[in-house]
């Protein structure tokens, strides 16, 4: 059996892609039958929607086991840890390919912390760059960020904007339609980029530290509270987007 080696749930999977319909399945190791697993993109039932966000959230499609022998994994986002500057150069490079053009890219969905790359790579970053990050308003509670990266350029509520489901994909495909109406208006891509920035609310959040329930006291809580990531964003409201032109 061949295919990428996955762990969900302390099983291991192979994923396979090369079936009659093109859909990826995920077969069990051990018992070497299909796995009930959706993932996000294939059906529309609401249900599988939810099962499929649940799956994805463990799987993270990032990392594969490179040992039979071992079930580690380790999840990482592009823009983290060593490889997280290259994979930015590797964007700067097509954004300075096509000054013309405003590259709307998605920030992803793992708990990257963008803003040290903006400091260390400042003297490089394009202007026709857009970093679009998710933000859940029930989720985040509105001030509680989880599962989501910091320091994206724009934050979007997905599923405000009609979308069953959440991620930075499905907000960089919102804000690339409204860059569109603007760009058929005539603006340029400053004026598109700035447009879309100031139809933002700047949002304040932070992230509490992950501590198990079992675990948690006062005095771990205490100890862990300088470790909260603080920050804002800046999430993009429709309101303030139709005033706006």
């Amino acid at each position: 059996m061949d295919g990428l080696l996955y762990e969900v749930d302390r099983s291991l999977y192979y994923l396979r892609i090369d079936t009659p319909d093109k859909k990826p399945v995920f077969i069990n190791k051990n018992t070497n039958t299909v796995a009930e697993i959706p993932l996000i993109g294939y059906g529309d039932e609401e249900e599988n929607a939810r099962s499929a966000a649940r799956v994805h959230d463990k799987i993270r499609l990032s990392t594969t086991i490179k040992s039979e022998d071992t079930s580690e994994l380790r999840f990482e986002g592009a823009y983290s840890g060593d490889k997280g500057a290259n994979s930015m150069r590797e964007l700067f490079k097509l954004a300075n390919a096509y000054p013309e053009k405003l590259f709307i890219a998605a920030a992803g969905n793992y708990g990257d912390d963008i803003r040290e790359f903006r400091s260390e790579l400042s003297a490089e970053w394009p202007n026709n760059i857009l970093l679009c990050g998710q933000w859940n308003s029930q989720k985040n509670a509105p001030e509680i960020m989880t599962g989501n990266v910091h320091g994206a350029d724009i934050y979007v509520d997905s599923q405000e904007q009609g979308f069953k489901q959440e991620g930075s994909s499905f907000s960089t495909a919102a804000i690339s339609a409204y860059a569109s109406i603007l760009a058929q208006k005539g603006y340029d891509i400053p004026t598109i980029k700035a447009t879309l920035l100031e139809s933002c609310e700047s949002i304040p959040y932070y992230v509490p530290p992950t501590i198990p329930n079992d675990q948690l006291t006062q005095e771990i809580f205490d100890k862990s509270f300088n470790q909260i990531v603080r920050g804002e964003a800046p999430v993009f409201k429709l309101e303030a987007f139709r005033d706006s032109y």
